[in-house]
Order: C-alpha cells, then sequence, then structure tokens
C-alpha cells in the first residue's frame, strides 16, 4: 500500500513538472536577437501577462512588422524622453530627470514622435510608452519604429521560463537622478 502511494505521488509529481515545463515553452514569448543582453539572451522565453506597463518593466509588444518583440518600459504617457552623450533619460511628469547609463553609443533622440536621430526632448504621447532594449547599440526599439501604443502591447514580463535553471525575476537597471536634461 505504501509502496504504491509513493508511486502515485511521485507520478504525479513528474507529471505535474511536465504540464509546467509545457506550458512555459508553450504559453512563452521567445527573445531573439542581441537587444536585451546582457539581461536577456536570444533563445530565453519570458511568461508575460496583461496589465499596465510600469516604468522599467519588460514588455512584450507586436512590432510593426507584426513579430513579437520583447523590450523594456522607459517612459510613461506624460513623461519626458532624451538619449544623448551616451546617458539616456526620463522625466516623469512634474518629477526630477533619472538617468541610466547602458554602456555603448545608443545615439541621439528623441523626436516628436520618439524616433531617434535628434537630440531633442520628447514628450510620450497618452496611450503611448517608449521602449529601449537594454543593450540600446544592437536594439531596435522606440528610437526605430517611434513611442509604441498601448494596444501593441500584449503583456507585461512576468518571469523568465526558458533555460530552466534560470527560470525567475528579471532584475531592472537603476536610475539615478540627475540635473536638467
Amino acid at each position: 500500500m505504501r509502496g504504491r502511494t509513493v508511486a502515485a505521488l511521485f507520478g504525479g509529481g513528474v507529471s505535474l513538472f511536465l504540464v509546467v515545463a509545457l506550458a512555459a515553452v508553450v504559453l512563452s514569448t521567445p527573445v531573439s536577437g542581441d537587444g536585451m543582453h546582457p539581461t536577456l539572451r536570444s533563445g530565453n522565453r519570458v511568461l508575460s501577462f496583461g496589465g499596465t506597463p510600469e516604468r522599467l518593466d519588460l514588455i512584450a509588444l507586436r512590432t510593426r512588422g507584426n513579430t513579437t518583440a520583447v523590450r523594456r518600459v522607459l517612459g510613461l504617457p506624460g513623461d519626458e524622453v532624451r538619449i544623448t552623450g551616451g546617458e539616456i533619460r526620463v522625466r516623469p511628469a512634474s518629477g526630477e530627470w533619472l538617468a541610466m547609463s547602458p554602456g555603448g553609443d545608443p545615439g541621439v533622440c528623441c523626436a516628436a514622435d520618439g524616433r531617434g536621430g535628434i537630440d531633442a526632448v520628447a514628450v510620450v504621447p497618452p496611450g503611448s510608452f517608449f521602449v529601449l532594449g537594454d543593450n540600446p547599440t544592437m536594439s531596435t526599439d522606440s528610437r526605430e519604429y517611434g513611442f509604441v501604443p498601448a494596444g501593441d502591447v500584449t503583456g507585461v514580463v512576468w518571469r523568465r521560463t526558458w533555460p530552466l535553471p534560470e527560470f525567475g525575476d528579471v532584475d531592472p537597471p537603476a536610475l539615478t537622478a540627475v540635473a536638467g536634461p
């Protein structure tokens, strides 16, 4: 009797593990390319759910090419965004400027539509986000396709699911208060 109970528990545990592993692969979003390196690598998979993104959240989004990408939310509606001198800056509505230095040269940004190439401050419009890859020198993001409409966000990333040894949270970079734009 005891042997059957142990076997049933073991079999149930293995079955549960297989169902969870399958769900983690089937329901997850693949990461492709080097735009999110070192946070995520090509071949990683992340699980995302609906919800309202907050600053520094990772999101899954539909790109104009109708593919899915994973990027980090830097600017929320009403925020000001500027990229200059190797520094990425954002000023929340009625707040102070915050900056991060990702390394490399992210270029200059931002035109009125959020695209790069112009050294200016842009305001994120209502119902949109400004997104960047964690590796901005290799990332296709708002600097190329402009602000991301909220309707193109398919989910807020909850966890990295693949590879299994790296299952867990994906930590955001730090923002530091700085002076001026």
